[in-house]
Protein backbone atom coordinates (compact mmCIF):
# COMPACT_ATOMS: atom_id res chain seq x y z
CA UNK A 1 0.00 0.00 0.00
CA UNK A 2 0.73 3.74 -0.08
CA UNK A 3 3.48 4.17 2.50
CA UNK A 4 3.70 0.55 3.46
CA UNK A 5 7.26 1.27 4.60
CA UNK A 6 6.83 4.84 6.38
CA UNK A 7 7.88 3.75 9.62
CA UNK A 8 11.01 2.64 8.70
CA UNK A 9 12.83 6.07 9.25
CA UNK A 10 15.99 4.46 10.42
CA UNK A 11 16.26 1.70 8.42
CA UNK A 12 19.66 1.76 6.53
CA UNK A 13 18.78 -1.91 4.91
CA UNK A 14 15.96 -2.97 3.95
CA UNK A 15 15.46 -6.94 2.86
CA UNK A 16 11.41 -7.41 1.65
CA UNK A 17 9.97 -10.57 2.50
CA UNK A 18 9.23 -13.63 0.09
CA UNK A 19 5.46 -13.41 1.32
CA UNK A 20 4.92 -9.89 -0.48
CA UNK A 21 5.71 -10.35 -3.39
CA UNK A 22 3.30 -12.92 -4.18
CA UNK A 23 0.56 -10.12 -3.15
CA UNK A 24 -0.36 -7.66 -5.44
CA UNK A 25 -0.27 -3.76 -4.24
CA UNK A 26 2.34 -4.94 -1.64
CA UNK A 27 4.81 -2.80 -2.98
CA UNK A 28 4.08 -1.07 -6.52
CA UNK A 29 2.29 1.51 -5.34
CA UNK A 30 4.25 5.16 -5.71
CA UNK A 31 5.31 6.21 -2.24
CA UNK A 32 6.00 2.83 -0.69
CA UNK A 33 8.73 3.47 0.72
CA UNK A 34 8.04 6.94 1.70
CA UNK A 35 9.29 7.13 5.04
CA UNK A 36 12.59 5.15 4.26
CA UNK A 37 14.71 8.59 4.12
CA UNK A 38 18.05 6.73 5.96
CA UNK A 39 17.62 4.08 3.31
CA UNK A 40 21.14 3.09 1.42
CA UNK A 41 20.14 -0.26 0.16
CA UNK A 42 17.06 -2.25 -0.90
CA UNK A 43 17.41 -6.00 -1.10
CA UNK A 44 14.33 -7.22 -3.80
CA UNK A 45 13.26 -10.75 -3.80
CA UNK A 46 14.33 -12.17 -7.38
CA UNK A 47 9.99 -13.04 -8.10
CA UNK A 48 9.07 -9.02 -7.77
CA UNK A 49 9.40 -7.52 -11.07
CA UNK A 50 7.73 -3.93 -10.05
CA UNK A 51 8.26 -1.48 -7.21
CA UNK A 52 6.03 1.21 -8.29
CA UNK A 53 6.88 4.46 -10.10
CA UNK A 54 8.78 6.94 -8.18
CA UNK A 55 9.01 4.74 -5.39
CA UNK A 56 12.13 6.89 -4.25
CA UNK A 57 11.09 10.02 -5.14
CA UNK A 58 9.51 10.53 -1.37
CA UNK A 59 12.53 9.63 0.05
CA UNK A 60 14.92 12.24 -1.57
CA UNK A 61 15.52 15.13 0.40
CA UNK A 62 16.78 18.43 -0.99
CA UNK A 63 18.75 19.20 2.23
CA UNK A 64 19.81 15.75 2.35
CA UNK A 65 22.90 15.79 -0.35
CA UNK A 66 23.85 11.84 0.67
CA UNK A 67 20.28 11.41 -1.16
CA UNK A 68 20.19 13.42 -4.24
CA UNK A 69 22.86 10.73 -6.40
CA UNK A 70 19.93 8.06 -5.66
CA UNK A 71 17.38 10.37 -7.57
CA UNK A 72 17.26 10.61 -11.41
CA UNK A 73 18.48 13.42 -13.09
CA UNK A 74 15.28 15.80 -14.06
CA UNK A 75 15.88 14.98 -18.02
CA UNK A 76 15.53 11.20 -17.19
CA UNK A 77 12.84 10.95 -14.69
CA UNK A 78 9.99 10.47 -16.81
CA UNK A 79 11.75 7.65 -19.02
CA UNK A 80 12.37 5.80 -15.35
CA UNK A 81 8.89 5.99 -14.19
CA UNK A 82 7.71 4.68 -17.47
CA UNK A 83 10.31 2.29 -17.90
CA UNK A 84 9.16 1.05 -14.03
CA UNK A 85 5.32 0.80 -15.49
CA UNK A 86 7.20 -1.58 -18.17
CA UNK A 87 9.07 -3.27 -15.44
CA UNK A 88 12.02 -3.11 -17.05
CA UNK A 89 13.60 -2.12 -13.98
CA UNK A 90 15.95 -4.39 -11.72
CA UNK A 91 17.09 -5.25 -8.34
CA UNK A 92 20.46 -3.62 -9.01
CA UNK A 93 19.09 -0.57 -11.09
CA UNK A 94 16.59 0.71 -8.76
CA UNK A 95 18.49 2.99 -6.72
CA UNK A 96 21.76 4.80 -7.47
CA UNK A 97 20.80 6.68 -10.60
CA UNK A 98 23.54 8.82 -11.03
CA UNK A 99 26.02 6.66 -10.46
CA UNK A 100 28.38 4.68 -13.13
CA UNK A 101 26.49 1.88 -14.32
CA UNK A 102 28.82 -1.55 -14.23
CA UNK A 103 28.84 -4.54 -16.56
CA UNK A 104 26.68 -6.85 -14.11
CA UNK A 105 24.15 -3.59 -14.17
CA UNK A 106 23.95 -3.63 -17.89
CA UNK A 107 23.76 -7.63 -18.25
CA UNK A 108 20.88 -7.47 -16.09
CA UNK A 109 18.65 -4.59 -17.78
CA UNK A 110 19.82 -6.37 -20.95
CA UNK A 111 18.14 -10.14 -20.43
CA UNK A 112 15.60 -8.74 -18.29
CA UNK A 113 14.36 -6.15 -21.17
CA UNK A 114 14.73 -9.52 -23.39
CA UNK A 115 12.28 -11.15 -21.30
CA UNK A 116 10.03 -8.41 -20.90
CA UNK A 117 9.57 -8.26 -24.88
CA UNK A 118 9.21 -11.79 -25.01
CA UNK A 119 7.20 -12.77 -22.02
CA UNK A 120 9.34 -15.64 -21.53
CA UNK A 121 12.46 -16.88 -19.41
CA UNK A 122 15.93 -17.18 -20.48
CA UNK A 123 17.83 -20.06 -19.62
CA UNK A 124 21.39 -19.87 -17.65
CA UNK A 125 23.95 -22.91 -18.36
CA UNK A 126 26.16 -23.79 -15.01
CA UNK A 127 28.31 -26.31 -14.57
CA UNK A 128 28.43 -29.24 -12.44
CA UNK A 129 28.44 -28.24 -9.06
CA UNK A 130 28.55 -24.55 -9.46
CA UNK A 131 27.31 -22.67 -6.25
CA UNK A 132 24.32 -21.59 -6.77
CA UNK A 133 20.56 -20.84 -4.40
CA UNK A 134 18.97 -24.15 -4.61
CA UNK A 135 15.93 -22.42 -4.29
CA UNK A 136 16.68 -20.52 -7.26
CA UNK A 137 17.70 -23.17 -8.87
CA UNK A 138 14.87 -25.11 -8.75
CA UNK A 139 12.18 -22.64 -9.63
CA UNK A 140 14.07 -21.38 -12.73
CA UNK A 141 14.70 -24.97 -13.89
CA UNK A 142 18.17 -23.66 -15.22
CA UNK A 143 20.00 -26.64 -17.66
CA UNK A 144 23.07 -27.72 -16.54
CA UNK A 145 26.51 -27.09 -19.38
CA UNK A 146 29.67 -26.64 -18.81
CA UNK A 147 29.79 -23.27 -21.32
CA UNK A 148 29.63 -19.46 -20.54
CA UNK A 149 31.10 -19.81 -17.19
CA UNK A 150 33.42 -17.21 -15.54
CA UNK A 151 35.81 -17.30 -12.56
CA UNK A 152 34.85 -14.48 -11.36
CA UNK A 153 30.95 -14.35 -11.19
CA UNK A 154 28.26 -16.91 -11.22
CA UNK A 155 25.02 -14.31 -11.14
CA UNK A 156 22.31 -15.99 -12.43
CA UNK A 157 21.26 -12.65 -14.83
CA UNK A 158 24.83 -12.53 -15.96
CA UNK A 159 24.73 -15.88 -16.94
CA UNK A 160 21.39 -15.38 -18.65
CA UNK A 161 22.84 -13.00 -20.62
CA UNK A 162 26.08 -14.61 -21.31
CA UNK A 163 24.60 -17.52 -22.22
CA UNK A 164 22.23 -16.00 -25.19
CA UNK A 165 25.35 -14.79 -26.27
CA UNK A 166 23.98 -10.84 -25.40
CA UNK A 167 26.88 -10.21 -22.54
CA UNK A 168 30.63 -11.68 -22.73
CA UNK A 169 33.35 -11.57 -20.82
CA UNK A 170 36.58 -9.31 -21.04
CA UNK A 171 37.98 -12.70 -22.04
CA UNK A 172 36.66 -16.19 -21.75
CA UNK A 173 37.13 -16.54 -17.78
CA UNK A 174 36.72 -13.11 -16.53
CA UNK A 175 33.41 -11.51 -16.85
CA UNK A 176 34.54 -8.19 -14.73
CA UNK A 177 31.16 -7.68 -13.48
CA UNK A 178 32.34 -4.51 -11.13
CA UNK A 179 33.88 -3.13 -13.67
CA UNK A 180 32.37 0.29 -15.71
CA UNK A 181 30.58 0.15 -18.98
CA UNK A 182 31.79 2.21 -21.95
CA UNK A 183 29.12 3.89 -24.09
CA UNK A 184 29.89 1.84 -26.49
CA UNK A 185 30.25 -1.53 -24.17
CA UNK A 186 26.62 -0.77 -23.73
CA UNK A 187 25.52 -0.37 -27.63
CA UNK A 188 27.13 -3.97 -28.52
CA UNK A 189 25.60 -5.40 -25.33
CA UNK A 190 21.91 -3.57 -26.47
CA UNK A 191 22.06 -5.25 -29.88
CA UNK A 192 22.80 -8.36 -29.47
CA UNK A 193 19.85 -8.28 -27.19
CA UNK A 194 17.79 -7.01 -30.31
CA UNK A 195 18.83 -9.65 -32.10
CA UNK A 196 18.47 -12.02 -29.85
CA UNK A 197 14.71 -11.08 -30.06
CA UNK A 198 14.79 -10.47 -33.80
CA UNK A 199 15.79 -14.33 -34.14
CA UNK A 200 12.67 -15.72 -31.73
CA UNK A 201 9.91 -12.84 -32.84
CA UNK A 202 8.14 -12.81 -36.13
CA UNK A 203 7.10 -9.36 -35.40
CA UNK A 204 10.11 -7.67 -34.70
CA UNK A 205 12.71 -6.76 -37.72
CA UNK A 206 15.56 -5.54 -35.51
CA UNK A 207 17.79 -2.78 -36.04
CA UNK A 208 19.31 -1.67 -39.02
CA UNK A 209 22.95 -3.07 -38.41
CA UNK A 210 23.93 -1.17 -42.30
CA UNK A 211 23.56 2.16 -41.01
CA UNK A 212 26.07 4.90 -40.74
CA UNK A 213 27.47 7.37 -38.53
CA UNK A 214 26.34 10.59 -38.65
CA UNK A 215 28.92 13.13 -40.20
CA UNK A 216 27.70 15.31 -37.00
CA UNK A 217 30.08 13.35 -34.72
CA UNK A 218 33.25 14.90 -34.57
CA UNK A 219 35.09 11.73 -32.43
CA UNK A 220 33.22 9.09 -34.53
CA UNK A 221 36.83 7.80 -35.33
CA UNK A 222 36.99 6.75 -31.30
CA UNK A 223 34.12 4.20 -31.98
CA UNK A 224 36.21 1.26 -31.81
CA UNK A 225 35.78 -1.66 -34.97
CA UNK A 226 34.30 -4.29 -32.94
CA UNK A 227 31.55 -1.51 -31.49
CA UNK A 228 30.96 0.06 -34.72
CA UNK A 229 27.98 -1.32 -36.69
CA UNK A 230 26.11 -1.24 -33.25
CA UNK A 231 26.72 2.25 -32.17
CA UNK A 232 25.98 3.42 -35.46
CA UNK A 233 22.16 1.14 -35.52
CA UNK A 234 21.08 2.44 -32.46
CA UNK A 235 22.34 6.02 -33.22
CA UNK A 236 20.13 5.76 -36.20
CA UNK A 237 17.23 3.97 -34.71
CA UNK A 238 17.01 7.56 -32.45
CA UNK A 239 17.73 5.08 -29.48
CA UNK A 240 21.41 6.45 -28.69
CA UNK A 241 22.41 10.02 -28.84
CA UNK A 242 25.27 11.60 -28.71
CA UNK A 243 26.54 13.41 -25.11
CA UNK A 244 26.03 16.75 -27.46
CA UNK A 245 25.59 18.21 -31.16
CA UNK A 246 29.35 16.77 -31.77
CA UNK A 247 30.27 14.40 -29.82
CA UNK A 248 29.60 10.70 -29.23
CA UNK A 249 32.27 9.56 -26.35
CA UNK A 250 31.83 6.25 -27.25
CA UNK A 251 34.75 5.72 -24.50
CA UNK A 252 33.19 7.28 -22.02
CA UNK A 253 31.73 5.52 -18.95
CA UNK A 254 27.72 6.03 -18.64
CA UNK A 255 25.50 6.45 -15.69
CA UNK A 256 22.80 3.75 -14.62
CA UNK A 257 20.05 6.07 -15.40
CA UNK A 258 21.22 6.50 -18.90
CA UNK A 259 21.32 2.92 -19.59
CA UNK A 260 17.78 2.53 -18.27
CA UNK A 261 16.94 5.02 -20.84
CA UNK A 262 18.76 3.43 -23.71
CA UNK A 263 16.61 0.18 -22.30
CA UNK A 264 13.45 1.36 -22.70
CA UNK A 265 14.10 3.21 -26.02
CA UNK A 266 15.19 -0.35 -27.20
CA UNK A 267 12.40 -2.16 -25.44
CA UNK A 268 9.92 0.25 -27.49
CA UNK A 269 11.71 0.06 -30.40
CA UNK A 270 11.17 -4.32 -30.16
CA UNK A 271 7.49 -3.73 -29.44
CA UNK A 272 6.21 -0.91 -31.07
Amino acid sequence: QIGLFKFCTAQVRLSIPNKLSAQPGDIDQEGAFGGCTALKELNIPRSVTSIGRGVWDPAVRKDDPRRLADAPSAWAKAEIDEAFCYSLMTQRTCIGYQQEITRIQIAELAANMVEKALNDRMLAALPEGSMVDWDLYCASEIPISATNIFQDTNDYMVLKAASAGIATGRSEEVFAPNEYATREEIAVILCRAAAYVKERSEGYAGLNMEADLPAQYADAAQVSAWAGPSVAALTDAGILTGTSNTTLSPQNHTSVQEAIVLTLRLYKHIVG
